[in-house]
């Protein structure tokens, strides 16, 4: 059996270090991908907000360009009776 003396003298010392540095290292890159996640999920949900208002301000407008519609219809109409009342 190894005793802790012998353990720090051998080579396997360096390996275990590395190892240690390679999890640190993989750690590292674990929350990095987690901040990048995080990032995209918020780019994400922007994206969303954007498009919703988008759609919104888009049905505002073609609401208003249908009562002009209305309105010009309206307008025709009238004009063609007042047309056929001078007409008689």
């Amino acid at each position: 059996m190894i005793n802790n003396e012998q353990f720090k003298n051998s080579t396997l010392e360096g390996e275990e270090i590395k190892l240690a540095s390679s999890l640190k290292i993989t750690l590292l890159a674990g929350i990095l991908v987690t901040v990048g996640d995080a990032l995209a999920t918020y780019a994400a949900k922007l994206a969303i907000d954007e498009e919703i208002e988008a759609q919104v301000t888009q049905q505002q407008e073609t609401g208003q360009q249908d009562d002009r519609l209305k309105a010009l219809e309206k307008q025709i109409q009238d004009l063609h009776e007042k047309i056929n009342q001078l007409s008689k």
